[in-house]
């Protein structure tokens, strides 16, 4: 066969799946806003960060929030600005990462927009050189981080995004005699 179809670098994107670390993010942070929207337990953690209700949020994160925030209904608020608000107000709520690396992806997501976690998991490599034995934990941080972009690949590939026409057209178009 003569026909090569080469998959690389943007194709999930070109074709509309969510797949980039900027999406993997804002999933990550919306699965706990809606944990945090609906529960009123005093403290919930992970593997990467850790939310414990402060006095005032005690009983419901509802009725905190009603009468706290000017009796606006959080229940309508976007699912990442619910994280947001428990991640920076500490009068709720302590907020605390757990994983140095995740805290770091983090940072550079907020301030950038974007973020590539195999550069930050190098450059906290680097400075563990002169750690000795923060490998193991970096690299502990580091499979947290995978297992739940993991999590998040298998949500995304159930959504099937129309394909594209004219990459759908080169595809499965015929193979010709000369190919």
């Amino acid at each position: 066969m003569n026909r090569l179809v080469l998959i690389g670098n943007g194709f999930d994107l070109a074709h509309g799946l969510k797949t980039s670390y900027a999406d993997f993010i804002n999933w990550y942070w919306a699965q706990w806003g809606y944990l945090l929207r609906g529960k009123a337990k005093r403290f919930e953690e992970d593997e990467l960060c850790s939310f414990s209700l402060n006095e005032i949020g005690l009983g419901s994160w509802y009725l905190v929030w009603g009468h706290y925030y000017h009796k606006t209904n959080p229940f309508n608020w976007d699912l990442n600005e619910v994280a947001k608000l428990a991640r920076e107000d500490r009068k709720l709520c302590e907020f605390k990462y757990k994983s140095p690396f995740f805290e770091q992806i983090n940072k550079n997501f907020e301030n950038k927009r974007w973020v590539d976690i195999e550069n930050e998991y190098y450059d906290l490599l680097v400075k563990a050189k002169t750690f000795g034995d923060q490998y193991q934990s970096l690299n502990k941080q580091l499979d947290s981080v995978r297992n739940k972009l993991i999590t998040y690949l298998c949500e995304v590939s159930k959504e099937q995004p129309p394909m594209i026409e004219e990459i759908k057209e080169k595809i499965y178009r015929p193979i010709e005699r000369r190919e």
